[in-house]
């Protein structure tokens, strides 16, 4: 699925149509109204982005229960002795540490 870009139709009074065109992201900026072939600019407007984003779906989706069901393995380090154990997982090692 390609970028939206909006377009306004440029008119003496400024009051020109906005409209939508769907565009890939290396082409280049229509400068005609394709139907009417008046002058064109585009309009930049903020991304619509759709995050559904919470703390708990954050706190459901790195569970140790979600985590070992998705393969993956979590360590989390000892702040007094630097070692990272493993907290989520069944690969790899129990613990890493840094050898001097």
């Amino acid at each position: 699925m390609s970028p939206i870009y909006a377009y306004r139709v440029i008119e003496e009074d400024g009051k020109g149509e906005i409209f939508e065109i769907e565009q890939g992201l290396g082409s280049i900026p229509i400068s005609k109204h394709p139907l009417s072939g008046k002058p064109v600019e585009r309009v930049l407007n903020a991304p619509n982005l759709s995050l559904k984003h919470s703390e708990e779906k954050e706190r459901r989706l790195l569970s140790a229960d979600n985590l070992n069901k998705s393969g993956f393995s979590r360590y989390e380090r000892d702040p007094g002795s630097g070692v990272y154990y493993k907290t989520a997982g069944k690969e790899g090692p129990k613990e890493i540490s840094r050898e001097d």
